[in-house]
């Protein structure tokens, strides 16, 4: 077919190259390719200053020139500038409104991604150099449902923008240009418009996932002033429950907002305030999902002493109410769990009783959280970070009586660090030891007298870097619970020393274990390692003078004498006691 490459202004002339380019032996011809540079500068030419019938055959014509054919697709992506100011063009058109025009330049674009070699070479080009995907949302926010567009259009743009933007996101986070406010405000409306009515859940799918790109920034600039994180909530609780995948659109928003509220520029405390409303009208909007993601709001806000009671503040009068509502959430899934992090960073001497008041709720979330763990590793870790903490205030109240041997046994199965579930049980223990181990029940404190003794977790993690707090915390187990010993009638104690000589033996096992994390720490060169190291030795000291009076007491006197294991520890207690008591003056 002949062609006037002279005369590619004229729309007769362009329709007749755009047909002789569906023939793939002429696309990727001779003749094309000597005549390539006159023809993308008509076309350049034409995409600025012709009419929209010149527009549209010219983007037709760009169309069948990159269809299957990457010697022209690699043409067309270059830092030239005819070929930076063709792209600039057709990009322009997305300014117009025009949506015949947007989307054959989305057709043009859709050609640099699919069924090619270089899909992520061409998106580099086209989000890094041309920065298209702003241009494309705010294309989108041109246009409104009152504006005559139907579902198919706006399906069309968005399934490309969210496939292009889900599969390259970490070329789009490399771009801080994308850090903006205007393009995520319009996503999010469309999405406040469409929600409410829309049953194409795929269609919405795929407009979460755009904003779920744009929100995945670590930082975002300026993102309170559009409130965000207060509509994605919002929308959460909107999701019409009849539509098919609703709960995977519910759980899409819900990480929504908790990125949103885990940026570092996140500080907006009327989402703080927003979402504590939310929680204390819990018998109006009951949606899970929405109160756990108000939670995480809440939980990521407090980041100090001073935020924590600036929450408390806002909460008012009663805390503990508040803490009731907490546990009256349906946690019918196990990501909304996360919203322990809230209880964790929430948690003081103030309020640490009206949380483990809550026992029912606790012991079924535990039971629901060891079940799932495999598929949700990180709620594990905020809940035993919040357990850890919650001991921790609330040591020795009354209401731990009321978790069962179960209860504690369930972490023993924890897929986490060795030491979670054993320092969990060491730290219960302290509880207990506070409030009288003759008051529990015998079976839970059988088991949790062997947990302090056993030397497993510590063998099992010998060969790994130290877990100092867990040494810390076993260690003072084992003092405390020494001490509480020394206090019992004699005829109590084989309640707890069933066996004298193998507490002996277990006791000498682990100070030969703080023997070898001794010598570790004994190379400290900072400030903060000899602090620790200090901290470690008080520690040591505290657990071998317990030891020594309670090897003094009656159940070890049938021991053997001099030269035996039971004398071999007491010296051993005497030197570790000596070596930390300061010389007199």
């Amino acid at each position: 077919m002949s062609v006037r490459y002279d005369d590619l202004n004229n729309a007769e002339t362009l329709l007749k190259l755009s047909v002789a380019l569906r023939d793939e032996q002429f696309r990727n011809g001779e003749e094309i390719s000597q005549n390539l540079n006159g023809i993308i500068e008509a076309l350049k030419t034409n995409l600025q200053n012709g009419t929209d019938q010149v527009k549209s055959e010219t983007l037709k014509v760009l169309i069948n020139l990159t269809a299957d054919s990457d010697r022209n697709r690699c043409y067309l992506i270059s830092d030239d500038p005819l070929i930076v100011s063709l792209w600039n063009s057709a990009i322009a058109i997305f300014a117009s409104g025009n949506f015949e025009l947007g989307r054959f330049t989305l057709i043009l674009v859709s050609q640099f991604v699919h069924n090619t070699n270089n899909d992520r070479r061409n998106v580099e080009y086209l989000s890094k150099e041309l920065c298209l995907f702003n241009p494309l949302i705010q294309f989108l926010g041109s246009h409104s449902v009152d504006y005559g567009w139907n579902v198919d259009n706006w399906r069309f743009v968005v399934e490309l923008l969210a496939e292009i933007m889900m599969e390259y996101q970490d070329i789009i986070r490399e771009n801080v240009a994308y850090k903006n406010i205007e393009s995520l405000d319009i996503l999010i409306k469309i999405l406040r418009e469409h929600i409410a009515t829309s049953e194409d859940t795929e269609y919405l799918d795929h407009l979460i996932d755009c904003i779920t790109v744009l929100t995945s920034f670590t930082d975002f600039p300026g993102i309170d002033s559009i409130d965000a994180n207060k509509n994605i909530c919002i929308l959460i609780s909107r999701v019409p429950t009849h539509i098919k995948d609703a709960i995977k659109l519910k759980r899409k928003l819900f990480a929504i907002s908790g990125s949103i509220s885990s940026m570092t520029s996140f500080d907006n405390f009327n989402d703080v305030q927003f979402s504590i409303e939310a929680v204390k009208s819990i018998h109006e909007f009951s949606d899970p999902y929405y109160l756990a993601a108000c939670l995480i709001n809440i939980g990521n806000y407090i980041i100090s002493s001073e935020k924590r009671d600036a929450v408390e503040g806002a909460i008012g009068n009663t805390p503990e109410d508040f803490i009731s509502e907490v546990f009256q959430i349906r946690y019918n899934d196990i990501v909304q769990l996360q919203c322990f992090h809230f209880l964790t960073n929430f948690l003081a001497p103030s309020t640490a009783h009206a949380v483990v008041g809550h026992h029912l709720p606790l012991l079924a979330v535990a039971t629901m959280i060891v079940t799932n763990q495999q598929y949700y590793p990180e709620v594990v870790r905020v809940f035993a970070k919040f357990l850890k903490k919650l001991l921790t205030l609330s040591a020795g109240d009354e209401a731990w009586k009321k978790y069962d041997l179960e209860f504690w046994n369930g972490f023993n199965q924890l897929q986490l660090t060795p030491t979670d579930g054993t320092e969990l049980q060491l730290l219960a223990l302290q509880s207990y030891l506070k409030l009288g181990l003759t008051q529990i029940d015998p079976a839970l404190a059988e088991v949790l007298v062997s947990n302090a003794f056993s030397t497993k977790t510590l063998a099992e993690s010998k060969n790994r870097s130290i877990d100092f707090p867990f040494i810390l915390v076993k260690l003072k187990t084992i003092g405390m619970l020494n001490h509480y010993i020394l206090q019992l009638p004699k005829e109590q104690v084989p309640l707890f020393i069933k066996s004298p000589s193998n507490y002996v033996s277990d006791i000498t096992t682990i100070f030969e274990m703080m023997e070898t994390i001794a010598s570790q720490l004994s190379s400290a060169t900072t400030s903060s390692q000899q602090h620790a190291q200090q901290i470690f030795q008080n520690a040591l000291a505290f657990t071998a003078g317990t030891t020594l009076n309670v090897l003094n007491t009656v159940p070890f006197q049938d021991l053997p004498g001099p030269p035996s294991p039971k004398w071999s520890l007491m010296d051993k207690c005497k030197a570790i006691v000596i070596l930390q008591t300061p010389p007199s003056q």
